[in-house]
């Protein structure tokens, strides 16, 4: 059987990394966008694709007959989410997430996220600042750290803003996940780096099948630890640059259309 057509169901907004998903799985089908909160929906679709699945009950994916997929990149093993995804993600016939771990009851695939070079890529900006950091200040912990090490913050920036705020800094810190599982860190690692900035990346379990620690980032644990990276690389902007050069080149393997080509090769199995 070949699989010619696919509903991709989703929210659609302006930063959704669907729309880099949709883009590249138009190369293998026909993928037709469509709100998840629409009224309407035909049951002729090879495909049903999803990066929302607990936005709609266990019934509402049942009356489709064609093959159901999920993927989404947030934790849900071992969080609140859990007893929220599971009864809508048992309806699907595969499931992908970048979490290294069993799902009870659900077909799971491991997929990481990735970045689209036309969005990200590096720009040409002073880089005055030493440290900064992208992303929510959720936790005491990150607080301390961020204050600690005395990074800029920014928030909610995408696309150019994104990477000027990565090019201004000579070192750019991704922190841990609130739960740690296998296989799961921050998709900003890819983005930071598709933008040829330096990162310094907590040290998470599977981090190290993607990137080597020392060539393409420099991973950390505990706040010493990366207090005294820190102040090494801030001391020594050959290495810091070379590195950079390196996780550049280096995650052009990890790009939407190369993750969308994984995924693309996984539901193909099913038929």
């Amino acid at each position: 059987m070949k699989l010619k057509n696919c509903l991709y169901l989703g929210v659609w907004d302006n930063i959704a990394d669907e729309h880099y998903i949709a883009k590249h799985l138009c190369k293998y089908l026909n993928v037709e966008k469509k709100s998840i909160y629409a009224l309407d929906f035909k049951n002729n679709y090879d495909i049903i694709l999803t990066a929302i699945p607990a936005k709609k009950p266990p019934g509402f994916w049942s009356m489709f007959k064609g093959y159901k997929i999920a993927h989404y990149f947030d934790l849900v093993i071992n969080t609140p989410r859990e007893r929220q995804y599971i009864p809508s993600l048992s309806k699907f016939n595969l499931v992908f997430s970048p979490e290294n771990v069993r799902y009870p009851g659900v077909n799971h695939a491991y997929l990481q996220q990735g970045f689209e070079p036309s969005v990200l890529f590096p720009v040409r900006v002073s880089k005055n600042r030493d440290v900064g950091f992208l992303g929510r200040i959720y936790s005491d912990e990150r607080k301390q750290i961020v204050n600690q090490v005395k990074a800029d913050v920014g928030l909610g920036l995408r696309g150019k803003d994104f990477s000027k705020f990565v090019n201004s800094h000579k070192i750019n810190l991704c922190l841990s996940a609130p739960v740690k599982l296998p296989g799961y860190w921050s998709a900003r690692v890819y983005q930071i780096l598709g933008c040829g900035g330096f990162v310094i990346h907590y040290w998470e379990e599977g981090l190290e099948d993607e990137f080597e620690d020392g060539k393409h980032l420099v991973t950390y644990c505990g706040i010493e630890d990366l207090k005294e990276k820190i102040d090494f690389y801030l001391k020594h902007d050959y290495s810091r640059q070379k590195i950079s050069v390196q996780g550049y080149e280096r995650v052009f393997n990890f790009t939407w259309e190369r993750r969308v080509e994984q995924l693309w090769n996984a539901i193909s199995k099913l038929v």
